[in-house]
């Protein structure tokens, strides 16, 4: 798992006002995360069950999927969790 620092930021994304669906880019825009330590942390919020990962298909032109991440029901509890143990 990426350094504390990086799953803090990503917990406090998400523990922060209602955001409703967002992509990879938002986040790692947001908290000034990179693009590959955002996807793994992604990742492992949604094994956790905290976030919510929607695949949207592939485009006509070999497009890779789009993947969307909403918190899950009750995931707003986990996040504050998370963000608490890593400070």
């Amino acid at each position: 798992m990426p350094h504390n620092h990086t799953v803090r930021e990503v917990a406090r994304y998400f523990r922060g006002e209602e955001r409703g669906r967002v992509d990879l880019l938002q986040v790692s825009r947001a908290t000034g995360i990179p693009l590959g330590d955002c996807r793994q942390v992604l990742r492992e919020f949604t094994e956790a069950g905290l976030l919510r990962e929607y695949a949207e298909p592939a485009g006509e032109r070999g497009e890779p999927v789009r993947r969307s991440y909403e918190l899950a029901e009750g995931g707003r509890g986990g996040m504050t969790e998370v963000f608490v143990e890593t400070c």
